[in-house]
């Protein structure tokens, strides 16, 4: 597969420059075998428990916004945005241990909210490839300065849950505890993986290059995905 120069300026700036749909040859190879080998019984065991309890949360979050309504009208709830909510915090959960909170609040939370912001203004850039300014990324316009604002946002969020990963996987190694990656989420497991990638060494002779910004591209595709 030969990439698209423009739709690879625009993953580029939203996923990032290592984002599996930007990636082609060894590269693509050695970040899809993370990904895939990370995705172990456990970790998968752990998204069937996730969507269980969002599942409740949004649930009871709608039976208590119904108790309280006192017109028709308020009961009327779109079941798209309620989807979006129940996606968001069960990946969050599954993979990040975090919760967004969404269901709880029925409403998108920060860091929803701005993820939600660049995958409209992807989709909207992308239907305008003849003007400059959906391109031209760094060009000082109110759509860029909202664009890099939710974009840093969002990055700094997800990098702030990979030290903590690593920070947690390293007191469970100082402490002899279980470090392979049984019972863990699927983003300890994605940095445990990468370690072994890291160490292998490609028929090239070179040692695979995974780094914390490839990972935090590859979480930023899986909450696109």
């Amino acid at each position: 597969r030969q990439p698209i120069g423009l739709l690879n300026v625009h993953n580029d700036y939203f996923l990032g420059e290592k984002a599996l749909t930007s990636l082609n040859g060894k590269p693509w190879r050695v970040y899809r075998s993370t990904v895939h080998k990370s995705f172990t019984p456990s970790a998968l065991k752990q998204s069937q428990k996730a969507i269980h309890v969002v599942g409740n949360t949004l649930v009871k979050a709608i039976l208590s916004r119904l108790k309280c309504s006192e017109t028709p009208a308020v009961s009327k709830q779109p079941v798209l945005p309620l989807m979006k909510m129940a996606t968001i915090d069960v990946f969050g959960l599954a993979i990040m241990d975090v919760d967004f909170q969404c269901c709880k609040k029925l409403e998108l939370t920060p860091v929803a909210s701005a993820f939600e912001f660049l995958a409209e203004e992807y989709s909207r850039r992308l239907a305008t490839p003849w003007n400059p300014a959906s391109w031209l990324y760094k060009i000082p316009t109110e759509a860029n300065r909202r664009h890099f604002k939710n974009r840093t946002f969002i990055r700094e969020f997800i990098s702030k849950q990979i030290d903590q990963a690593e920070l947690k996987i390293k007191k469970g190694r100082h402490e002899s505890s279980n470090t392979n990656g049984d019972g863990a989420n699927l983003l300890t497991n994605i940095l445990l993986t990468a370690e072994g990638e890291a160490a292998k060494q490609g028929s090239d002779g070179k040692v695979n290059d995974v780094s914390k910004s490839a990972i935090l591209d590859l979480v930023m595709t899986l909450l696109f995905g």
